[in-house]
């Protein structure tokens, strides 16, 4: 709750070299039930969202703050991917999560927030969550979805798709390695002359 440095870099998945993997299978098994619907910004239900957004915020223990400000505007660039669980009536009524996407440019799309009600925390939702976005970019022609700060141990995981890249502040590297030791190194850093 409180405010954090952090050092970071820029990444994204270059989804012209995207592939699947085992792990990436496994995962669409997992959440096979899961039913996702993709949403224009001023088509969307911004009162359910809160609902699993506030969830969300409570359960990583985030500070709380307001979507409807973010997707005001350009709202023809933003949309939300929304994730349905069925119900034990096999309706698909009640969300469980969503992802806000914009737009940026021709041919790349920028993943800004997945948020998820933790109703059933085994599922693994966010992992299944990149991989509907990725299918979402793919279906639409996009080249890139970049995917926020890579930092700190928090953030390997984002390197574990075919096609991660991150910026070196020169150039994008698909080196996963490096980027694995830099963000273990960054968990490191408690003052800046640490860097």
């Amino acid at each position: 709750l409180k405010s954090h440095w952090y050092q970071a870099r820029q990444t994204r998945i270059n989804l012209n070299k995207f592939s699947e993997s085992k792990s990436t299978k496994k995962t669409r098994k997992k959440c096979a039930k899961i039913c996702t619907k993709v949403f224009r910004s001023e088509d969307v239900d911004l009162n359910s969202l809160n609902v699993i957004f506030d969830k969300y915020i409570k359960y990583r223990n985030f500070k709380s703050w307001n979507l409807e400000p973010l997707i005001e505007l350009e709202k023809e660039r933003k949309f939300f991917i929304i994730y349905y669980s069925p119900s034990e009536n096999g309706s698909w009524h009640n969300p469980i999560a969503f992802t806000y996407m914009r737009d940026v440019g021709a041919n790349s799309v920028f993943s800004t927030q997945f948020a998820w009600d933790y109703e059933n925390p085994k599922l693994y939702l966010g992992k299944y969550a990149n991989l509907a976005e990725i299918d979402y970019c793919i279906n639409n022609n996009k080249d890139y979805m970049y995917i926020g700060a890579g930092y700190e141990k928090c953030c390997i995981y984002k390197s574990d798709y075919a096609g991660f890249e991150f910026w070196t502040g020169e150039e994008w590297s698909d080196d996963t390695e490096h980027y694995k030791f830099l963000c273990e190194r960054d968990s490191k850093i408690i003052k800046t002359s640490d860097l």
